[in-house]
């Protein structure tokens, strides 16, 4: 393999996995939206320490998950811009 050809390759291997850390990144911020903007009221809401509405609730949550949802669907984007 010529020296060339190593450098790409090299550069191939980097730019994957610079881009696999920001899927990555993305992906975890997708996932504590979640868990502080579902899970967390949930839990609220069965230990009964909730002091918000039920509309109110409502509304955070759908936007969590809408939110969350269209973080990891960036993330998956993302990982599409590997290089073979």
């Amino acid at each position: 393999m010529t020296r060339a050809a190593r450098k790409v390759r090299s550069d191939k291997l980097v730019h994957n996995e610079q881009t696999k850390l920001l899927a990555t990144y993305v992906n975890s911020i997708a996932v504590a939206l979640f868990s502080a903007g579902v899970l967390t009221p949930l839990l609220g809401g069965i230990v009964g320490s909730l002091q918000a509405g039920p509309l109110q609730l409502g509304g955070v949550m759908i936007g969590c998950i809408m939110a969350s949802v269209g973080l990891h669907y960036l993330a998956r984007r993302l990982l599409r811009g590997l290089d073979e």
